[in-house]
């Protein structure tokens, strides 16, 4: 995530990293850095699923995701 988040200056999109399942629906996170962060869920059965967080919103995101961080660790 800081990977990707630290590289939202481009305007053409680069990935930064992709996570696979590999359970019976197999699928793939892909984030990708650019004007913002790309988020996509590839999924033999269910299709893709694209979501574009605009740059603006980069600090919530990394806030929250360290607010659940902090909770699970507790």
């Amino acid at each position: 995530m800081h990977k990707a988040a630290g590289a939202t200056t481009s305007a053409t999109w680069t990935e930064a990293g992709s996570l696979k399942d590999v359970s019976k629906d197999v699928s793939t996170l892909t984030v990708s850095s650019g004007p913002g962060l790309r988020f996509v869920i590839s999924s033999a059965k269910g299709g893709t699923v694209t979501h574009i967080l605009p740059k603006a919103d980069i600090g919530r995101l990394e806030k929250a995701l360290s607010q659940v961080s902090d909770a699970l660790s507790k």
